[in-house]
């Protein structure tokens, strides 16, 4: 028998117990204390802990209710759809959605879960929560978000059988390197020479405008200047989830401190760039950009902004780097490997759970990356050889969403 209780406020739960279970520092007491704090617009927080009849701990999620426009979380003919349809209902899919998982655009897995729970009864727990919440909150999407392929069979038996009605459909992918390397140069030294001359050559292009690159404290640092040039990527992003608050990056900044850098770019005094990162047990966490599109181009920023984020993962030890979800071609380019994502999905309509079920394909296509053979080291990125059995599994599932 399983106890599930919904708390108003992650303040009112004790940090070493929600902690306790999982190891994602992205779904942690500390980050969603932040959240909480920013209190984003359109988003309203909560958070499920389940416990078994002895009142031991084996699950804790985050449950937020998103106002959301439809149009912005997906890509492809969907999108097309939407915006035609708006052209005579302006309000069409401004919705709400009921979700499970931390609600930012990082790519980390709904729930935390303790190492003997049983994952597809607590996912059931979760998701008769989220239809009753549904259901009184006026939110007519449900979905967890993300489910990286190791929980994918769990995910398919609590929410695919037995008439649950959930689509599983492929999310944007996210990227990671595996980190081998103890300085920057050893890194460039492993490059094929055609990626080594990408990185170099952007580089030259910085020094030659006069940028200047430090790394700085988030929360002292992080000012309206800074989230100005946020506020031009979130207008610019395919898909977009959330819509952060200055409030949101300062609080993340203290609940970290010295494990959120933040990476500066200026020119002339003024910033034109910058990158948040996290780093918790030996993995780095490129989080968020804020981008000057005027200098993007002449500055090659973006593509130095992945740069000073690989340098510093290798200058403060990481042994893993998590690179976020989009931008996967540039991101493969430093070696990145594409790690696919599946999110669960459903309308409280069963009309439009199957019209989203039949067109799933066309509605949420699975993101492709052509594999590259970025190292001189077979054994490091992508492999030189034709991949055997286990490597064509792996592409298979990187290229086709779970039935």
């Amino acid at each position: 028998m399983l106890k599930l209780t919904l708390h108003d406020s992650i303040e009112t739960i004790d940090p070493a117990l929600w902690d306790s279970i999982g190891s994602d520092p992205l779904s942690s007491h500390a980050l969603l204390a932040a959240l909480e704090r920013a209190a984003l617009p359109g988003v309203r927080g909560r958070y499920a802990t389940i416990e078994d009849r002895i009142g031991r701990l084996l699950a804790a999620a985050p449950i937020s209710r998103i106002e959301m426009d439809g149009g912005r979380l997906t890509h492809g003919a969907f999108r097309f759809l939407i915006r035609t349809v708006r052209k005579c209902y302006p309000g069409f899919l401004r919705t709400a959605l009921m979700a499970c998982g931390t609600p930012l655009s990082v790519g980390n897995p709904p729930l935390r879960l303790a190492r003997d729970s049983d994952a597809v009864a607590v996912l059931r727990e979760l998701a008769g929560l989220l239809r009753e919440l549904s259901e009184a909150e006026r939110a007519p999407w449900l979905a967890f978000k993300e489910f990286p392929h190791a929980d994918l069979t769990a995910a398919r038996a609590a929410l695919t059988g037995q008439g649950a009605g959930w689509i599983l459909a492929p999310s944007e992918p996210n990227s990671r390197i595996h980190v081998r390397w103890r300085r920057y140069d050893e890194y460039l030294g492993d490059l094929r020479s055609h990626y080594r001359y990408k990185v170099r050559s952007a580089a030259r292009r910085l020094a030659e405008q006069r940028v200047i690159v430090d790394v700085v404290p988030l929360a002292e640092s992080y000012d309206s200047n800074f989230h100005a040039l946020y506020e031009a990527v979130v207008e610019r992003a395919a898909v977009q989830l959330e819509h952060l608050t200055p409030e949101f990056f300062v609080a993340l900044g203290q609940a970290y401190r010295d494990n959120t850098p933040l990476i500066r770019f200026r020119r002339d005094g003024k910033v034109i760039g910058w990158v948040a990162m996290l780093f918790a047990d030996e993995t780095a966490y490129d989080l968020f950009h804020g981008i000057d599109y005027a200098e993007n181009e002449p500055t090659a920023l973006y593509f130095n902004q992945l740069a000073e984020v690989v340098r510093l993962t290798i200058e403060r030890g990481a042994r893993c780097l998590s690179l976020g979800q989009s931008t996967e071609i540039a991101k493969a380019r430093f070696g990145g490997e594409t790690v696919p994502l599946w999110v669960a999905l459903r309308h409280r309509s069963a009309a439009v759970t199957a019209l989203l079920r039949g067109g799933r394909p066309l509605l949420f296509p699975a993101k492709s990356v052509p594999p590259r053979r970025v190292f001189r080291d077979a054994a490091v990125g992508e492999p030189a050889a034709a991949p055997g059995p286990a490597d064509t599994a792996s592409v298979t599932v990187q290229a086709t969403a779970p039935a």
